[in-house]
Formats: structure tokens, sequence, C-alpha cells
């Protein structure tokens, strides 16, 4: 019989350019279907609109 495999919780790298968890965690929230590229967009122009105002 095998030995149970342990589940590792994987660590979130920082977002690149607000280099926040948080912000990585929303991305990946947002995220479907593996696009990351375009839950970033999405986000970055959240933040532009918002920030505008």
């Amino acid at each position: 019989m095998r030995g149970s495999n342990k589940n590792f919780k994987r660590k979130i790298t920082p977002d690149p350019k607000f280099n926040s968890l948080e912000i990585a965690k929303f991305t990946n929230y947002i995220m479907r279907g593996g696009k990351k590229t375009t839950a970033r967009k999405v986000v970055y122009e959240a933040f532009d609109i918002v920030s505008e105002k």
C-alpha cells in the first residue's frame, strides 16, 4: 500500500505590476479557464477607471 500524499498549498506569487499578494489573489479569483493575462487586463483596467475617479 502506498503512503498518503499530502496536499501542499501552492505559494501565490505577487502581482508583477503592483507587487501585491492581494491583487494576485483577486486576479486568480477573476480568472476563467486559465486565462490569467485576460484576467490581469480586466483588473488593471478596473483599477485605472477607479483611479481616474
